[in-house]
Formats: structure tokens, sequence, C-alpha cells
């Protein structure tokens, strides 16, 4: 039976490990197997990460998938060579063309920051009908991305730069924990940015892994803190959300996530990411060396490129 590691910058299970099967099973016909995940908990350090990818190399599995982000994919791409096994990666962007690419596979682009325009236009839409638009003035909008992501750059592209909010930037790394109230907090970094100019009457959250993995403390702060609307990347958000005393900040909440990361109700989804990815998976273990890239567009997947 072939043997698939999954290594993750944050945490690998839930929904999206049901999707992920389901999609392996749509290209394999059966379940590899797949050992306990190589978890890196939302820590972004490449040494770390390329220290994962070294351990899943070593126990000989034949494919390595990455996920939690291009930093995951990056350190795979570094880290392994010839005699290693192959790896697909899962990220919000394709990974740079200087990139090595010895081990790589191909994988799945979420493409991430073209969604971000649609999230600032649902803020700044009036309600109407079925839309909860919430009239905000563009001017005021900001972008919460983490300055420790090496997407970092790529998600804020375009986006005007006094607007763009970079949570732990000169940080050097991602908290440990970032639930509590002192500096390296959500709560610091939401009282920080309550003191910008002008102040923000509206917010786009990136699609940053790590601030999903944390999506608890993340909305729980911005709701006692910073109560304005928001746009977020993944319904996983206000699942978190309605999961709190008090819901803080749901009626101004809303989100676009396109494409699903999983669907929760549905694990063969064809079109959330996470199946996607299992199905790279399975392609290769039946025999695809190459599956090449598949990216969403905008509106839909594109073919493998």
């Amino acid at each position: 039976m072939a043997t698939v590691a999954v290594v993750t910058s944050i945490s690998f299970g839930g929904a999206n490990e049901a999707c992920f099967k389901q999609g392996l099973l749509s290209a394999s016909g059966a379940l590899p197997n797949i050992p306990p995940p190589f978890q890196a908990s939302g820590n972004y350090d490449n040494a770390t990460l390329r220290n994962l990818i070294r351990t899943a190399a070593n126990s000989h599995p034949d494919l390595i998938v990455t996920a939690g982000g291009i930093a995951t994919a990056q350190a795979a791409a570094a880290e392994l060579a010839q005699h290693d096994p192959k790896f697909i990666y899962l990220a919000g962007v394709k990974l740079p063309a200087n990139s090595p690419t010895t081990a790589l596979a191909g994988g799945v682009n979420i493409n991430a920051p073209v969604e971000d325009t649609a999230r600032k236009k649902k803020l700044t839409n009036p309600p109407s009908g079925t839309d909860p638009g919430f009239g905000v003035n563009p001017g005021k909008i900001y972008l919460i991305v983490n300055a420790n992501s090496p997407m970092a750059d790529q998600d804020a592209h375009g986006w005007p730069p006094a607007k763009i909010a970079k949570f732990f930037d000169g940080a050097g790394a991602n908290p440990d924990d970032p639930s509590g109230t002192g500096t390296g907090s959500f709560n610091a970094e939401f009282t920080n940015l309550q003191h910008r100019h002008p102040t923000p009457e509206g917010l786009v959250v990136t699609a940053d892994p790590y601030f999903r993995l944390w999506r608890t403390a993340f909305t729980a702060a911005l709701g006692s803190i910073l109560a304005v609307p928001v746009c977020y990347p993944f319904h996983d958000f206000i699942d978190a959300i309605n999961n709190q005393t008090g819901q803080p900040n749901i009626g101004n909440s809303t989100w676009l996530d396109l494409p699903k990361l999983n669907n929760p109700t549905n694990d063969a989804d064809p079109d959330s990411a996470y199946f996607k990815l299992g199905k790279q998976a399975g392609r290769f273990l039946a025999g695809t060396a190459n599956v090449q890239l598949v990216t969403w567009d905008g509106t839909q997947w594109g073919p493998p490129s």
C-alpha cells in the first residue's frame, strides 16, 4: 500500500482531511496509508518547516503533500532533492519561478489575493436583496495581512499601502499563542489598528493559514476592540464567532470563500481545495508523474498547467 505524508505549517484534520481523502479516492480508487500529519502548529519558520519535511522524507513515503500556505511548499522545494519523494502542495499562491523544482510534482493554487478586491466590494456595496452590503467608505477599509507570511507582499499587491495592516510586523515569527492581551497578541494588533488614521470603518482579512488556525482568538479580539464591518476569507471564521458566547460582531461579519477550502456538508465536493489536493495526490499515485498545477481563476478551477 502506498503512503502519503502530510506536512503543514498549521494543523490537518476535520473537514479538510475528509475532503482530501475523498479527492484521493476519486483519483486512485483506494485510500493510501496516511500517517499522523507533520504539523508546525502555526510556525512559518523555514528551518522548522524544512526539518518537518526532512523528517517526513526520512519516513520513506511515496509522496509528500504540503499544506498551510506557501511557506510549507517553499520549505519542501528547498529541502527535497533528487533521491527524496516528490511533493504536491496546496497554497494561496504558486511557488515563485526561482524555486527549486527537483521534487515538485504539482499542486493546487487557490489564488487567494485575487479575492480580496471582491471581499472589499462586499463591504462597500449598499445592502440590497440578498447582498449583505454595508456601504462602507472604501477609503476607510483596511486589509489585514500576516507580516510573517511569504505571501504577504502578494496579498497586499494593488492595495493602498496606507490601508494595509501588517500584523506581527517586526516580530520575526508568529506568536506561539496570540490569544492573550500582551505584546504579540491579536488584542494588541487590533488595538494598534484601532488608532490608525483614518480610523478603520471596514476590514478585509486575507486568507492567511495562521489567522484561520487561531480564528477563535482572532474573531474575539476583533469583536471586542474594533467592531466594524469585516469580510473574512472562509466561513470557518463565522463558525468560530457563532461558537462564542455573545457572538462578537456577528451582525457586521460576512465572508467570501472562493474557492472553499472544504465542504463540511459534502466531503466529496469536487470544487473544494482539499478535494482538489487529494485528487492531485491520487493522480500521482495512479501513475501521473507530474500532475501540474490547478489554479482558481476567480470564478472556477482551471485545467492543470
